[in-house]
């Protein structure tokens, strides 16, 4: 009861996370346990308290002393009549085990070690491998085709400053059309990939800014910067 209570201060993202559990499932991020010292069969939650409180109010919507916001769990729990009552935990009662699990899960990239943020870039990178909607979609297929032609990306590579001026009309001065939604190269690859090469070494190394392409004039004037320098006349004739 008194964890409840605990988690239920942030009543808002408890909400959010049943609303989750009941729309796509519970996240395979395993819970870890370790047993009761004085209880057996009883289990202490070392990890995964937010998600186990979430299941219990969802089956058991009483135990929520809160009368406005039982019903408010009432009504998640009643749009679904799969909410999960066994779930697979990891228990261990090694202590110490235990505990350097749940720190790192909980302690970002750790330089490395522990799971990687996203980035915008990254995100969209995976989004548009499996086929998903990404706000950024022309840039990430630009650079997608950038990558696949041996041009290096890093993983913090600002593709929302690209994706302001990469539409359908720009991306033609740049030698791609778009066709079925994806996007397709008309010009001689040795100049698509020496203007991919320039815009994304320009990004990358902070040589060019959003600023710097911010209206459509300004944008047009760079992309003649870039035909340029791969002999191509600044406008198409």
């Amino acid at each position: 009861e008194e964890c409840i209570t605990k988690v239920l201060r942030k009543s808002d993202q408890l909400l959010v996370l049943m609303k989750s559990i009941v729309n796509d499932g519970l996240s395979t991020i395993p819970i870890l346990l370790t047993p009761h010292d004085s209880q057996p069969n009883k289990w202490v939650v070392k990890d995964g308290n937010r998600r186990i409180t979430a299941l219990k109010l969802l089956l058991h919507p009483e135990l929520c002393k809160d009368l406005v916001l039982r019903e408010k769990i009432i009504h998640i729990a009643n749009s679904s009549a799969d909410i999960p009552k066994v779930v697979d935990c990891y228990s261990s009662t090694n202590q110490e085990s235990i505990l350097k699990e749940v720190i790192s899960r909980h302690s970002g990239a750790q330089a490395g070690a522990g799971q990687l943020d996203w980035s915008s870039y990254l995100r969209t990178y995976y989004l548009l491998n499996n086929d998903q909607y990404s706000e950024y979609k022309r840039a990430g297929q630009y650079c997608l085709w950038a990558e696949h032609h041996s041009i290096f990306i890093d993983d913090d590579f600002p593709i929302t400053n690209i994706s302001r001026f990469l539409n359908s009309e720009n991306l033609e001065l740049l030698g791609f059309k778009v066709v079925d939604d994806n996007i397709i190269g008309f010009l001689p690859e040795n100049q698509l990939v020496g203007m991919a090469r320039k815009i994304i070494s320009d990004f990358a190394n902070k040589l060019l800014k959003v600023a710097d392409v911010w209206t459509n004039d300004q944008a047009q004037e760079y992309l003649k910067t870039v035909r340029q320098s791969v002999g191509l006349a600044a406008t198409p004739e």
